[in-house]
């Protein structure tokens, strides 16, 4: 499902100008043998405003040797994020 809402998010992105986004610090909690925990924290230049500064977490489970997200958090409001130059600038 992720995988399939990115389009739609890249679009929502591009027209508030929103540059590309880069990680600008991870960390992860392994809470069991089949779950972590991942913060992130991202960065991404915007056409006439500060920098667009974001966090979000994921609880990823080991299955079949491969990690899946279970659950993914933004830490913020995106909408709104978007509609106030002023949002989301490293707070």
């Amino acid at each position: 499902m992720l995988a399939g809402a990115l389009p739609a998010r890249r679009r929502m992105f591009a027209d508030a100008g929103v540059g590309e986004l880069r990680r600008a610090a991870a960390s992860q909690l392994v809470l069991d043998d089949r779950h972590i925990v991942v913060s992130a924290e991202w960065v991404a230049s915007r056409d006439g405003a500060a920098p667009l500064a974001l966090k979000s977490t994921f609880l990823l489970r080991r299955e079949d040797g491969q990690l899946r997200i279970v659950v993914y958090l933004n830490h913020n409001d995106l909408h709104a994020v978007l509609a106030d130059p002023t949002a989301a600038t490293g707070s």
